[in-house]
């Protein structure tokens, strides 16, 4: 009964699905399952453009799948193609160290106030995936390798970074591929250091330009080139109201961008007011040498003759 009653129900969806037209007639029901195997292997059963197989067995279990055509399962195996293409293509343009090529400032975040980033230093990215780091305060740079490595996560999902490592082979900081800002990319999670890109014609050391005051002591740095990287400094500090000492360098940057120095040829006078206003300058010496540079937004004086500015920071005025 079961059989017949499966074998009648598959002869309907055949009508439906062919358009056949079958005539059962009531003392012929039991042989439903015979003429619906013949005309299951005879008709080809079609829905929505894709082949139809029907089946039954002896038991009158009915088995029905719905194949690919040959042309569309040419068609799904290039679009699963172009897919994987399009989906390696994004990886790589993700991935690759392009965007880091270049020369960058290297800030951090201000201590006291999260708005503001300070100059901690400079980072040199080449084509050759190399790199060279210049602490702002002086140090010894480190060089090393940019590569691509990732987080992983326990569902499976991976983020692509770029790992700087050293030549030692230790790690140094990691910046996520992902960021949006091709001219700064925050270092790591948290945000508290980032690179900057450094753009045509700026120049790093505007920012010594100006007045500098620490207690009695003040530096007064000028430029005095076209270029942005000659500077006259001069120091007043005075014993009295009626006595000062003056120093007088000039400065050029550094090769490494971290300073600027006088090598040799620093001045040193030491001036006495008189009560009717006359002053007597005596020079002290003028082989003296000195280096400036600024670390958190503070100048600090290095005097190479004398050490007169050791532990001095130096806060901008204006």
């Amino acid at each position: 009964m079961k059989k017949q009653i499966i074998a009648i129900a598959i002869l309907s969806a055949a009508v439906c699905l062919t358009g056949c037209t079958v005539n059962i007639s009531d003392d012929t029901v039991s042989q439903a399952a015979d003429i619906a195997a013949s005309v299951l292997e005879e008709t080809d059963i079609t829905l929505n453009g894709q082949p139809v197989d029907v089946s039954l067995d002896s038991e009158g279990n009915v088995s029905v799948s719905i194949g690919q055509t040959t042309a569309d399962a040419a068609q799904t195996t290039q679009a699963s193609a172009e897919t994987t293409q399009a989906s390696a293509g994004q990886t790589a343009d993700n991935t690759n160290i392009e965007p880091l090529i270049g020369e960058w400032y290297y800030q951090e975040q201000d201590s006291q106030n999260g708005a503001l980033y300070n100059m901690a230093g400079f980072v040199t990215v080449k084509a050759d995936s190399t790199y060279l780091y210049q602490p702002r305060n002086g140090a010894a740079p480190k060089k090393g390798t940019v590569k691509v490595d990732y987080d992983e996560y326990g569902n499976g999902d991976k983020v692509p970074f770029w790992a700087f490592y050293d030549n030692d082979g230790n790690f140094f900081i990691g910046i996520y591929c992902t960021q949006e800002h091709c001219d700064t990319f925050y270092v790591g999670n948290g945000g508290s250091e980032r690179i900057v890109r450094k753009t045509e014609n700026e120049n790093p050391y505007d920012e010594y330009v100006g007045t500098w005051q620490c207690d009695r002591c003040s530096i007064r740095i000028s430029d005095v080139s076209e270029q942005g990287y000659s500077y006259d400094v001069e120091i007043h500090w005075a014993d009295s109201a009626s006595e000062d000492n003056v120093w007088t360098y000039s400065c050029f940057c550094s090769d490494d961008g971290t300073y600027i120095e006088c090598t040799d040829g620093g001045t040193l006078t030491h001036i006495v007011t008189a009560d009717d206003g006359t002053e007597t300058r005596t020079v002290v010496y003028n082989d003296g040498a000195a280096k400036f540079n600024i670390k958190g937004g503070t100048l600090f004086w290095q005097d190479v003759k004398e050490d007169k500015g050791h532990q001095m920071g130096f806060v901008k005025l204006g």
